[in-house]
């Protein structure tokens, strides 16, 4: 008894250390990270797209995300409307409500140093007779733009969470701030502020997300001296001719997608700049915000796009054969895979899909009307359905984004 007792001991601790280690991992209460990478892909999971806006301080990340919550509160003729959390419901109408009243001059400060938060949204889609369901999660990263600035090269404090999120995410979004953008292009500006510029397209140049959005805030501001505005063509192509970065960026070919998308969250003649540059609302003026749609409509077409030109780029031989995983695939890829009938099978090599590579995209545009069409005869409304309401939505409106705001490819520099 006294040589087993040990023994004995040894094992019960075993596996009392056993049964606590795979209670934790399946415990809902198990602390998780704010902002979960997405390189899972097994079905079943939570459909999700994460999106991260880079930009640095003040050049208005929050007021976009009040202002794109803001075009979906009510869903309109698409019947797609974004829904989140109480807590942050309450926070985004407080700030919204505050915008609007041009009684207050209340407009939302640069987000103050500290862990990154995630709003995370349902992307719900409302049709006729109360139906409705949900087609994915969007989660958005809002975080100090300092960090952001730190990563660039500038002095302050390296934030991890906000690393891992810049590597994870679905679709990055790089902000130009407008206000700086109009004194480069007109020779206003400080030597430091063109190097801002070009440090953020630098950090752009650096991750590996395959589809970038460059997003041009405050595009109100964007007028030359006589107050005439300026168009998005005519903005990219001074900035070209002032800066041969922004031309080097442009003409970087490992970009599957880069969209320059120009947004006003104020809109036009909402709010001014006074003498000392501070925006200041006009009195009964109208909040209408111009474009806080379209980095959202574009995002789902450009993250298919990236993803199937992935595919494409690590193709072995055989059209339908690639040496990826399905783990380097978006989340909102694989559903709309599974909507459109596209079947990813594991191989010694990577993955087999059931059609073409080349051919996925029109394959995914051929079967949305099968599931668009249901809603109208089948009192059952899904997630497929869903998906499929705001996948055409998103082509819809990116095709409206490409006829109005198209931006000529940039022309190599000659040299010689």
């Amino acid at each position: 008894m006294n040589v087993l007792s040990p023994v004995l001991g040894a094992l019960i601790f075993a596996a009392l250390m056993w049964w606590t280690t795979m209670r934790g991992r399946t415990s809902g209460s198990a602390v998780l990270p704010r902002w979960r990478p997405r390189r899972s892909a097994h079905r079943g999971e939570p459909r999700r797209v994460d999106v991260l806006m880079l930009g640095f301080s003040g050049s208005g990340k929050t007021l976009m995300l009040a202002g794109m919550f803001s075009r979906f509160r009510f869903g309109g003729a698409s019947g797609i409307t974004m829904y989140t959390d109480d807590a942050s419901e309450r926070d985004l109408e407080q700030i919204i409500g505050r915008i609007q009243d041009t009684e207050d001059d209340f407009l939302p400060e640069a987000t103050p140093p500290g862990d990154p938060r995630t709003w995370s949204f349902g992307v719900r889609v409302d049709v006729a007779h109360g139906r409705r369901a949900d087609a994915f999660t969007l989660n958005y990263l809002d975080y100090a733009g300092e960090y952001a600035a730190a990563l660039a090269g500038a002095e302050g404090e390296m934030n991890e969470a906000f690393i891992a999120a810049l590597k994870d995410t679905d679709i990055l979004m790089g902000v130009l701030d407008g206000d700086d953008l109009r004194r480069v292009l007109l020779g206003d500006a400080r030597p430091e502020t063109l190097v801002r510029i070009e440090r953020l397209l630098r950090l752009l140049v650096r991750t590996d997300q395959r589809c970038v959005h460059l997003v041009i805030s405050k595009w109100d501001a964007l007028v030359d001296r006589d107050g005439r505005r300026l168009g998005l063509d005519e903005v990219v192509s001074r900035l070209e001719q002032v800066s041969e970065n922004f031309r080097d960026f442009r003409l970087n070919p490992r970009f599957s997608t880069l969209r320059i998308i120009p947004v006003s969250t104020f809109g036009h003649g909402f709010a001014k700049q006074d003498g000392q540059g501070r925006m200041v609302k006009q009195h009964g003026a109208a909040w209408i915000p111009l474009n806080v749609d379209f980095p959202f409509s574009c995002a789902i077409p450009d993250i298919l796009t990236g993803d199937v030109a992935l595919m494409s780029a690590h193709r072995l031989g055989q059209d339908n054969r690639t040496t990826l995983t399905a783990e380097r695939l978006a989340k909102v890829t694989l559903a709309v895979f599974d909507l459109a009938g596209i079947v990813l099978k594991a191989s010694g090599h990577g993955l087999v899909v059931a059609v073409p590579i080349h051919a996925i995209v029109e394959r995914v545009r051929d079967s949305l009307p099968r599931w668009l069409g249901r809603t109208a005869v089948e009192p059952k409304f899904d997630g497929n359905a869903a998906l499929a309401r705001v996948v055409e939505h998103c082509y819809a409106r990116t095709a409206a984004f490409d006829e109005q705001w198209y931006v000529h490819p940039p022309v190599p520099r000659r040299h010689g």
